[in-house]
Parts: C-alpha cells; sequence; structure tokens
C-alpha cells in the first residue's frame, strides 16, 4: 500500500509533525477537474498528493506515488508529467506570497537530471527565491524516495509565477 508506505516514511513524518506547515490535498474534490485531480480519480496517481506548504511563505513540500499509467517508456515517467507536478508544487509554495492567493505559471524551466521510475515515492521541495509585487519567483528539486537509500535527485525547476490583477481575477471567476 503506497499510501501506508508514505506514513511510514521518516522524510514525511519530519513534515508532517512540523508545526511550520500546513497540509493541502485539494483534489479529493469529485468538483476538481484539473489535471491532478483526474490522475487521482484515474488511479495514475496512488493518492492525492499531499501539498505541505510553509507558513512563512517560503515554500512547499509535497509528496505522491505515481503508477505506470504515467510512464512515458519502460517504466520512465512521462516528463510532461513531471513537468505538471513541478508546476503545482511550485504554485503551492509561491501562492501564499500573493494577497489572493492565486497566480498563474508565467515561466516554467525543468532540467531533467535522472531518469524517474514509475512505482515509487517522490518528494518536492521549493523555495521561494523573490518576490517583487504580483510576481514571485520559485525554485524546485524532484527526489526519489527508495527504501534505505538517500534521496535521489530527479529533476529540478525553477518558476516565475504572477497573481493576476484584481480586474482579470473577476472576470475568470
Amino acid at each position: 500500500m503506497p499510501e501506508n508506505k508514505l506514513a511510514a516514511h521518516n522524510e514525511f513524518q519530519l513534515v508532517k509533525n512540523d508545526p511550520g506547515y500546513i497540509l493541502y490535498q485539494p483534489y479529493n474534490s469529485e468538483e476538481n477537474k484539473s489535471l491532478i485531480a483526474n490522475f487521482v480519480r484515474q488511479k495514475a496517481l496512488a493518492f492525492c498528493p499531499y501539498y505541505f506548504v510553509e507558513k512563512s511563505g517560503k515554500g512547499s513540500v509535497t509528496f505522491f506515488y505515481p503508477n505506470e499509467q504515467l510512464c512515458g517508456y519502460k517504466n520512465i515517467l512521462h516528463g510532461g508529467f513531471i513537468a505538471s507536478m513541478l508546476d503545482e508544487a511550485l504554485a503551492f509554495g509561491i501562492f501564499g506570497n500573493f494577497p489572493s492567493r492565486l497566480g498563474v505559471t508565467f515561466n516554467l524551466d525543468v532540467t531533467y537530471v535522472a531518469p524517474s521510475i514509475c512505482g515509487h515515492l517522490y518528494k518536492i521541495v521549493c523555495n521561494t527565491t523573490k518576490i517583487e509585487g504580483r510576481k514571485g519567483w520559485i525554485s524546485g528539486e524532484l527526489y526519489r524516495l527508495a527504501d534505505n537509500e538517500e534521496p535521489a535527485l530527479c529533476a529540478k525547476a525553477s518558476g516565475l509565477f504572477v497573481e493576476p490583477s484584481k480586474i482579470n481575477l473577476e472576470k475568470h471567476l
């Protein structure tokens, strides 16, 4: 059971028990029609990702477990899925810095460092680097968590997120 494996993992326990983080799991709702919510409903993700957001606005830590439906080639996770998860984790880490707590991805850069294998736990660690008005810059790293091994760096990302102006925000909500 992947979720039981996560619950027992030391890295998860450290973040879960840290009072400096708030847990979000927004994709459990049937009303949520986002890409990640669809992956959860289709069981392509073994459980709804755990997004731990720092109360200080400095970043986030995300845990997830992708199944073989998300492979691009022979048990290797599809790069587009990896980019999507990094985008989501970066967004959760930066949005708390905006008064509306909403934003859009303006730019996302992803560097793939090592193969990401299906059927493993993963952790994304994100750190806010700069806030300037309605703009926020953040970076993150994706790690594979394997039993009895050091976390393996699989990908790095950096992004620029922008809080929509009030006029644009009201038009789309």
